[in-house]
């Protein structure tokens, strides 16, 4: 137990280091979720933005977060080998990165006419191309620094990544160049980052004696990948579908002509034709979806760093059979995630239909009925994102793919008929939110219950449940506040947080050694 309490301190510091870049990450997204709305003005551009975006955020979460998992697994049991796996890995993410990036640049016009039923989109799917490139390489460099538990390392990547995308992204488009502009900037930072990742990793990993033959890193990467991408259909292809399945509906609406948002889109496109005029109301749903979606996704983003931090460890310990060290490490992980999820949610929805107003424009109030159910359907998919990367960790790879196919696959066919049934409008965007509240749920659960079966790790459900009811508390007493004016709504979302807090002390879920834990941590790092 003396090694469990001294990696438990090791993760506690480094879950310090990768939180810490993962805020920064965090402020720079949310300087570009809203800067590029509110610079570019018109939601149906931010739509075109936000619709490649997810299509080359799906490829590259498999070209990173999978290739992160299965190098950090092989890195984390066989540290001597960090050099002969970064050389494996490198050669068939060149592999796979190229096929990926031959496959958009000469499918981008079928995937933007056919899939998307916007021609325009074409050029913007082929400049992405560039960025997944990029991140199948990066990511495998990321993965044998995590398997090393280098985390100040990895965090540095993290935060420079984050500032040059940020910088680039949006110079360009104040300088003019539109969302070409916004995607060439992430192009060129993806890959800056990745050349500078390649020296410095390079260093830190010599190849020493072994080949790469010698390392078994294919039959667990591609289960992984394959895992990565239906999560991240998951997680994002809803917008993907909101793009597609708008068309009839907003046909329809076009011929009768009586709808309010109908003027906004031909006020910004006064020139369209019948047809340009249907995509770009299209983009526009999409925009209002994505940027609600946006900031339902912050409650994902800040488990991201949980599952870094405990991939290695559990790794480690269900590679030496350890079943002790196992368990803490997964209780850990999901009560944590479970706390710092409804804390993050409860601001937000104590913020309410206001926030998106106050954030995007008037414009965007449209989607505000799409909001609860996004943030509710995001929070459940964070704490599915741990439990899906403890199975991973612990060796059932298959069992978070197969699990992730059928609740992709679920999410598309049940979104899309939804969506191409409803009238366009804030109804369409309701109807999408409450269809990805309902399969992501359904995912958690049969979640939880093959977690239990093969780790023999429970949901702490009484945590589940004390913080759902400090989340109602907290947003309730929240909405006696009137939010007519900034100071005011930052108040609400301040005043919910401290009673979800004030919840959780009083029953007793947070208390006086979850404080000691966090002072014991920030004393290590100081005398360090």
């Amino acid at each position: 137990m003396d090694v469990v309490a001294a990696e438990s301190r090791e993760a506690r510091v480094g879950f310090l280091f990768i939180t810490g870049a993962k805020v920064w990450f965090l402020v720079a997204a949310t300087l570009l979720n809203i800067g590029l709305p509110r610079i570019l003005g018109d939601p149906s551009l931010f739509g075109d933005f936000g619709v490649v975006n997810t299509l080359i955020s799906i490829l590259n979460m498999v070209m990173v977060t999978g290739v992160i998992q299965a190098v950090s697994k092989r890195v984390s049991e066989r540290p001597e080998l960090a050099g002969a796996i970064r050389l494996a890995s490198m050669k068939l993410q060149g592999l796979f990165g190229t096929g990926v990036f031959v496959a958009l640049l000469l499918g981008a016009d079928w995937i933007a006419a056919d899939l998307l039923q916007d021609p325009s989109l074409g050029v913007l799917i082929r400049i992405g191309a560039v960025i997944t490139l990029s991140y199948a390489f990066y990511g495998a460099l990321v993965g044998v620094v995590n398997g090393l538990k280098r985390f100040a390392l990895q965090a540095g990547f993290d935060v420079g990544f984050a500032t040059m995308k940020v910088g680039l992204m949006i110079g360009l488009v104040v300088l003019g160049y539109g969302v070409q502009g916004a995607f060439t900037g992430f192009a060129a930072a993806a890959v800056i980052i990745t050349v500078i990742a390649l020296v410095v990793v390079s260093r830190q990993s010599p190849p020493g004696a072994h080949r790469a033959g010698d390392v078994k890193l294919l039959a667990f990467m591609l289960p992984v990948m394959g895992y990565v991408l239906f999560m991240n259909v998951l997680l994002q292809g809803d917008v993907l579908v909101v793009k597609a399945a708008a068309n009839e509906p907003v046909r329809a609406a076009l011929e009768l002509g009586e709808a309010a948002w109908i003027e906004l889109v031909r006020a910004a496109h006064p020139d369209a034709t019948h047809e340009a005029l249907i995509a770009e109301s299209t983009s526009f749903f999409s925009g209002l979806f994505k940027a609600t979606k946006n900031i339902a996704l912050v409650p994902y983003q800040g488990v991201v760093a949980i599952t870094f931090v405990m991939f290695p460890l559990i790794s480690r310990a269900t590679f030496e059979d350890d079943g002790d060290a196992t368990r803490i490490y997964v209780t850990q992980a999901l009560r944590v995630t479970l706390l710092l999820v409804a804390f993050v949610v409860t601001g937000i929805a104590a913020g309410g239909a206001p926030l998106l107003g106050l954030l995007f424009g008037d414009t965007y109030e449209l989607a505000a009925g799409a909001l609860m159910p996004l943030l509710a359907a995001m929070a459940l998919f964070s704490a599915l994102y741990v439990v899906a990367s403890v199975l991973t960790a612990a060796g059932h790879p298959m069992d978070a793919l197969i699990l992730m196919i059928c609740m992709s696959l679920m999410l598309l066919f049940t979104l899309y008929t939804v969506v191409s049934q409803s009238a366009a409008g804030a109804e369409l965007l309701e109807h999408a939110a409450w269809s990805v509240l309902g399969v992501t749920g359904l995912a958690w659960l049969v979640a939880s219950a093959i977690v239990k079966w093969r780790v023999g790790v429970a949901v702490p459900w009484a945590t589940f449940s004390r913080s759902a009811a400090a989340v109602a508390l907290g947003v309730w007493l929240a909405g006696f506040v009137q939010a007519d004016q900034l100071v005011w709504l930052l108040a609400r979302c301040a005043g919910a947080g401290v009673v979800f807090i004030a919840v959780l002390w009083l029953t007793r879920e947070i208390g006086r050694d979850d404080l000691g834990t966090l002072l014991e941590t920030l004393q290590r790092r100081r005398s360090g």
